[in-house]
């Protein structure tokens, strides 16, 4: 037992700096990062949109692309909303998903162990029966939704990366409030 207490600790293990990059990327996605309207679209600014200069185009990109991030990915929700609202047919298909979600859930809640829920005369459990409807979602995504999925994350990545490479906001070059340090311009 002393040999445990006195043993030297492990290195960091890649899962571990993998665990801070998603935490860090959590901070950038918080809702308290959400920029207001007047300062995403530089309403009053006498130039809230220009062409940058080749040697600060990268800087500006990299910073508005990190002050940005949370605005960015309601471009994205937004995008995605009124693209499914566009194609009817995959709203159904949509609904019919969440239909089959809310019947297992029913299934799962009125089920006991006297009266289990059997397929082909099989007793199937909860955690199959999930992992059947997880399948089936995204089998009817990919092929009923595919070209709208690919349309919702080409467009919303063009919009925010013309954005972000257009916008002459004026950013901070100190840390800013997440912790990452400016890089110098140019």
């Amino acid at each position: 037992m002393a040999d445990k207490d006195n043993a030297i600790a492990p290195p960091l293990a890649p899962m571990n700096s993998m665990a801070m990059m998603k935490a860090k990327m959590k901070d950038v996605m918080n809702l308290r990062n959400l920029r207001g309207v007047v300062i995403f679209f530089g309403l009053g600014e006498p130039k809230p949109f220009e062409m940058p200069a080749k040697d600060v185009a990268l800087t500006r990109l990299r910073k508005n692309m990190m002050y940005f991030a949370t605005n960015y990915m309601l471009v994205v929700a937004c995008v995605g909303f009124l693209s499914i609202l566009m194609n009817p047919f995959f709203l159904f298909i949509l609904m019919c998903i969440a239909a089959g979600w809310y019947y297992v859930a029913q299934i799962t809640a009125s089920e006991t162990e006297e009266n289990p829920f059997k397929i082909a005369g099989r007793p199937v459990n909860a955690s199959q029966r999930n992992v059947g409807m997880l399948a089936i979602t995204g089998i009817l995504v990919v092929y009923f939704g595919g070209s709208v999925l690919f349309s919702i994350f080409s467009v919303s990545t063009f919009l925010s990366i013309a954005h972000s490479f257009l916008r002459n906001s004026n950013i901070p070059d100190e840390d800013d409030d997440l912790g990452f340090a400016a890089s110098p311009e140019p």
